[in-house]
């Protein structure tokens, strides 16, 4: 590195020893000035040696009688006069002794005078590199240097890596900076004295020039993602997009510059040339090459880490045993995908949590879903038939217990009797006699449910056409729930989450596949449909239900309910670890209903909203401003006659809203 601030001051002008030096060093120049007429080189010397340096002096032109002199030093640096090798030659820190005007003469004039009586004249100077200005920089060299080795070594070792956000991007934007200022000073003082700037070092200072603006948006660009993740933002797809294909420039630019600088570092080293500076800057410069190579190369990556590190952050604050299983089951329960979505709806749910060590240690295991309403149910009595005779007349005037398809039956089966053959076949002997026909034509035998899920469905055609059960075909019935069945069989067999038995199963689609589409299929409805509804949908309803069964034992499982926005309804029961679907239909205005339970947002008017933008972009003098009061909205007002036009003002206020939260620093949602 060589001295910074230490030695080589003015002061040190009047000191013996180097007044001894001046002496020595006026006697050599008056004897190089005597041997070779003044004319052959002019030279330095060094106060601790008398080490000669060769400046050459040539005559670049003639004009009007005066002769005009390029120098050249042994680094093949030309410089333009005097004034500019005494202010830009690359000399260490050190005092010299040269002829006064750079060549032997023993007048003070610019004109040559060869006089052997005569002493030659002499000047006394310090090189650039004593300058205030030149001591000052190679400080802040080795102290950005040294910040920028310490903040990469925390960087990589810091647990959750806390310090890459703000405080890794204040020194990355420091370093850039002076890098930049250096680098381009670099270059114009090669170009201005003639030395190439096509070699090694020149193309490490444009590649420097380059990858400085790079990895100074790069990581601004990370910091944004990062702490929009951890307020629960994802941003859009563009935008991620962008951000990813920033991040494999810089790698690529990073790269190749990393491979540069050690291809230039052991050429140093190989001439002798290596510095203690050029070790800890190349040290610095690979620091923060491995702390980017180990950090996530796409915005998702990032996006997700924060998201994680965020999580991670309440997790530790939690001191309670309780509300440590109860957050656990609660990421669980939520996580979903595992993508930045659902990581999203966390960090946001997370952070509406005052105290999230109370509000789990608070709240039952099993109540851990996002705007979910919990309940519980306790069911005791044993199920009865609600009108015995109604029923006992459209069975054929027997009991239930001695009808041929259905006998004994449990409590869930009683309880059934009820919503099938009263609510769906309204007591009706003729929708009865045809089911009976269809299970005898099936040869059905001690299945129950089954019989009464073909009641279901004799019922459900039956209200599609009055005549049906006095003029339909049995058979020709029979052969179409034989064909349908087998599918829905099939089906069952590969999926997780079902109906409890194919015949229900058959029913529910019978009855309701037609509000999801025209046409519908089994493989949607009971195949696709399911899945899409719980994964897309939200989970709005969880009622833990306990029956008091008449041996004094209970019974528990969880109903579930999953509404969609466009009215889509999935019950799901959950009991020793298996999961059954109990219905599945299209329940006009049910997410309305939901809904109406959550204040609703009140946005900004995208006037207020475009003004904040401009504020923010710095075009508030424009006044970029949408203007409902324009003409255009006055005289063609197309769009205020679509139904959803308050959706699209909205719609068009949170855009601007969330372009003005990106162009500020501390943007919050």
């Amino acid at each position: 590195m060589g001295n910074t601030l230490g030695g080589e001051y003015l002061s040190t002008w009047d000191d013996a020893d180097v007044k001894k030096w001046k002496e020595t060093a006026r006697n050599m120049q008056q004897c190089t000035y005597l041997q070779f007429g003044g004319s052959q080189f002019h030279d330095m010397h060094d106060l601790s040696s008398d080490l000669i340096v060769p400046l050459f002096r040539l005559l670049w032109e003639k004009n009007g009688g005066t002769d005009y002199s390029r120098f050249i030093d042994t680094s093949l640096r030309v410089y333009d006069s005097v004034k500019d090798w005494k202010d830009n030659n690359h000399m260490p820190m050190m005092k010299y002794c040269h002829p006064e005007n750079l060549f032997y003469t023993c007048t003070d004039d610019w004109v040559y005078n060869f006089d052997e009586k005569e002493e030659v004249v002499l000047g006394f100077n310090t090189s650039p590199a004593c300058d205030l200005t030149a001591r000052i920089a190679r400080v802040a060299d080795v102290i950005i240097t040294t910040v920028g080795m310490t903040v990469g070594v925390v960087a990589i070792f810091t647990p959750a890596g806390f310090i890459s956000g703000p405080i890794l991007l204040s020194v990355g934007a420091g370093s850039a900076g002076w890098g930049v200022g250096r680098a381009t000073q670099r270059l114009i003082d090669k170009g201005t004295h003639g030395e190439s700037l096509t070699d090694l070092e020149s193309a490490l200072l444009w590649l420097s020039l380059a990858a400085a603006p790079l990895n100074l948006l790069n990581g601004f660009v990370g910091a944004k993602l990062a702490a929009g993740a951890a307020s629960g933002r994802i941003f859009s797809q563009t935008q991620r997009v962008l951000a990813t294909l920033l991040m494999f420039t810089v790698v690529g630019v990073d790269s190749f510059s990393f491979l540069l600088n050690l291809t230039n570092l052991i050429d140093k080293a190989i001439k002798d040339q290596l510095t203690t500076l050029d070790v800890l800057q190349f040290s610095v410069s690979t620091l923060f090459f491995g702390n980017m190579l180990i950090q996530p190369k796409t915005a998702s990556g990032i996006i997700k880490k924060a998201q994680q590190q965020q999580i991670q952050h309440v997790a530790e604050k939690m001191t309670d045993a309780d509300a440590k299983v109860a957050f656990k089951k609660y990421l669980d329960a939520n996580k979903g995908k595992g993508g930045i979505h659902d990581g999203a709806k966390i960090v946001r749910d997370l952070l509406k949590m005052e105290d999230p060590n109370a509000f789990f240690n608070g709240v039952n295991h099993d109540q851990l879903g996002i705007g979910v309403n919990y309940s519980e149910k306790r069911q005791s009595g044993t199920p009865s038939v609600q009108k015995p005779a109604k029923l006992k007349a459209c069975l054929g005037g027997k009991d239930y217990k001695d009808h041929q398809h259905l006998g004994q039956l449990n409590d869930q089966q009683v309880g059934r009797l009820n919503k099938v053959f009263g609510g769906a076949a309204k007591y009706d002997e003729h929708v009865v006699n045809f089911a009976t026909k269809i299970a005898n034509e099936m040869k059905m035998t001690n299945n129950p449910d089954g019989f009464m899920s073909i009641v279901e469905m004799v019922a459900a055609q039956a209200k599609q056409d009055s005549n049906f059960v006095r003029t339909g075909d049995v058979k020709n019935f029979t052969a179409g729930i034989q064909k349908d069945l087998k599918i829905v069989t099939e089906i069952g067999n590969k999926n997780q989450l079902k109906f409890s038995d194919p015949y229900k199963a058959l029913y529910h689609y019978r009855k309701h596949g037609s509000e999801f589409m025209n046409k519908c299929t089994p493989k949607f409805y009971l195949g696709e449909l399911p899945g899409q509804i719980q994964d897309r949908g939200q989970l709005a309803d969880v009622c833990k239900v306990t029956s008091d069964l008449p041996s004094g034992g209970t019974e528990m499982f969880t109903r579930k309910t999953y509404l969609r926005k466009d009215n889509a309804m999935l019950v799901v029961i959950e009991k020793d670890n298996m999961k059954t679907i109990s219905t599945m239909y299209e329940k006009p205005d049910c997410w309305a209903e939901y809904t109406k339970q959550f204040p609703e947002v009140k946005y900004p008017t995208p006037n207020a909203n475009f003004a904040n933008l401009a504020y923010v972009a710095g075009l508030d003098a424009v006044q970029l401003q949408l203007r409902s009061s324009s003409f255009f909205f006055k005289n063609h007002n197309i769009t205020e006659r679509d139904p959803n036009y308050e959706r699209y003002q909205a719609m068009i206020g949170i855009l601007a809203q969330d372009m003005a939260n990106c162009l500020k620093h501390d943007s919050e949602e």
